[in-house]
């Protein structure tokens, strides 16, 4: 009787074992890095690809990496679904910063965890060489379902590489929300930091011309007062006052008299 009751406990802990086993297999697979220094070329070369960079370690030069363990997660289904399509044109994977992908990173000047997407290959090896997702973040609701559509759409077997793989779907990008896009230093005289700081210099001459527009409508409208010596001025007409140069009253008023 005891020898039954020790084969079937040892036959336990060895499924248990077994099944530990099966897990950890499955936990690995998860976290499986596809592209690497050594093979970057041979996976990716004249390929429309998306690539998370991340980091095995969970940091980077030093700096944590708090979003890359729950972005690999859900990368991993989005390789799963872009795998499970016969589109032998376009991949899908992830990169070890802190690993095997260590070289890639530095090449491109890349810190994890950040979003990729461009054509693979030797053109990608360079600062600038794939175009950051400004999307919808992957771990928000409805993030996936943006990024499918988007791949759907963008990568095409007819693109010849080098072609744009933007415009053809909505990324879920809205100015100014903190759901979209991916925060990273980006080096000011970088391609991309250029093209960032033109599009803000944009947004503020905007705003700038609307608010002088705004502020020329109510400096505009006729003075009870002198406008230089104040006298007679109302509290009102010397606040708007205020907020004007002397050389800009003085263009405002002869605008005036026109």
């Amino acid at each position: 009787l005891l020898s039954a009751r020790g084969q079937e406990t040892r036959l336990s802990m060895a499924v248990r074992q077994f099944c530990w086993s099966i897990v950890w297999l499955l936990l690995m697979a998860a976290r499986a890095y596809e592209f690497t220094d050594e093979n970057w070329l041979a996976e990716t070369t004249d390929k429309q690809i998306m690539v998370l960079f991340s980091s095995s370690t969970r940091e980077y030069s030093g700096k944590p990496c708090d979003d890359c363990e729950e972005l690999e997660a859900v990368f991993a289904d989005l390789r799963r679904y872009w795998q499970g399509q016969d589109k032998s044109w376009a991949v899908v994977g992830t990169v070890d910063c802190s690993g095997a992908g260590a070289g890639l990173c530095q090449v491109m000047k890349i810190s994890p965890a950040n979003f990729r997407f461009g054509w693979g290959g030797p053109r990608a090896l360079k600062q600038g060489g794939l175009t950051g997702w400004t999307g919808r973040r992957l771990q928000l609701p409805g993030g996936m379902e943006v990024m499918k559509k988007w791949l759907d759409a963008s990568f095409l077997p007819y693109l010849k590489p080098g072609e744009s793989l933007e415009g053809r779907a909505d990324t879920g990008y809205k100015p100014n929300d903190p759901t979209t896009g991916y925060t990273q230093y980006i080096p000011k005289d970088s391609p991309e930091g250029l093209q960032h700081k033109e599009m803000a210099d944009r947004r503020a001459k905007a705003q700038e011309e609307a608010r002088r527009a705004q502020e020329k409508k109510l400096v505009m409208r006729p003075f009870n007062c002198d406008v230089f010596t104040r006298q007679y001025c109302s509290p009102e007409d010397e606040s708007i006052i205020d907020k004007w140069s002397k050389a800009s009253l003085q263009e405002l008023q002869a605008e005036r008299k026109k």
